[in-house]
């Protein structure tokens, strides 16, 4: 990652905090440079679109974007044995790419590793560990914990970069909720490998959209995404830590809660123990 790219995106963030940007576009030109420097802004960009207290309303509507809607990002061209796959993803995430597809005349999804990724992130790592040591002078920095923060992110993002690890977490989730009436969508394993994953499809609707329902039913299903989180955390042993809208749906056909994500397992304790 070349220099001026670093200097750009930090005289953008110096006219950020002082006010010299236009509040209706700040938000997206905020996006376009997390895209523009790698895998590693863009999960931080995530970060920040959930921080209530951190950023106005309208740069956090932007940031969300970044959960699932990178479509300026280059694709790779890939395969699967007997998965028929559509020609563009429908979202794209911090490190894959989503399609869907069909297997055996039934609809799934297909997770593929973004191209060039793993050399974006290693670039990106050793930069930003640098400039955050540099930077540790500043109270404001230390205040937020950007030191320990950078850290979290790159341990997150290794374990993501292989999705061994996501079909192993799948795993432990499914036997955890294997009695509990929520959705872990099925995993054809036979077709998984290091970047692909192929996954079975469920029509769900997310966050968002749940918002716009009568409070009632806001407050039903907050209750129940809050029951089956501490379900996984007490008796699984293990906590979900990528529960933002991107992730959790409620299926149309009979309203179940479901995950669609496995990335991000905080492992507590052996299950049942």
């Amino acid at each position: 990652m070349s220099l001026y790219r670093w200097l750009s995106f930090f005289a953008f963030v110096i006219r950020y905090k002082l006010g010299f940007l236009s509040t209706k576009t700040r938000g997206a030109q905020l996006v376009a440079k997390l895209q523009n420097m790698g895998v590693l802004f863009i999960k931080i960009g995530q970060i920040l679109s959930v921080q209530y207290n951190f950023l106005d309303v309208e740069t956090r509507h932007e940031l969300r974007k970044l959960q699932d809607q990178n479509d300026d990002i280059d694709y790779r061209p890939f395969e699967v044995d007997g998965v028929t796959v559509e020609d563009k993803p429908f979202a794209c995430g911090s490190i894959a790419h989503i399609y869907k597809g069909t297997h055996d005349g039934k609809p799934v999804v297909v997770k593929v590793l973004r191209n060039n990724v793993l050399d974006d992130f290693v670039a990106t790592r050793r930069m930003l560990t640098k400039l955050v040591q540099i930077s540790s002078w500043s109270p404001y920095l230390r205040k937020l914990g950007a030191t320990a923060l950078v850290k979290i992110i790159i341990e997150i993002l290794e374990t993501q970069l292989n999705f061994q690890n996501e079909l192993a977490n799948w795993r432990n989730m499914k036997a955890a909720y294997n009695d509990q009436d929520v959705i872990i969508p099925h995993m054809f394993e036979e077709l998984c490998n290091d970047t692909v994953l192929v996954m079975e499809y469920v029509d769900g609707c997310s966050v968002y959209e749940m918002k716009q329902q009568p409070n009632d039913i806001k407050l039903e299903k907050g209750n129940e995404l809050i029951r089956i989180f501490f379900h996984g955390l007490f008796k699984g042993g293990f906590m979900h830590g990528d529960c933002h809208a991107g992730n959790v749906f409620w299926s149309r056909a009979d309203h179940k809660l479901g995950f669609y994500d496995f990335g991000i397992i905080q492992r507590k304790r052996p299950p049942g123990s």
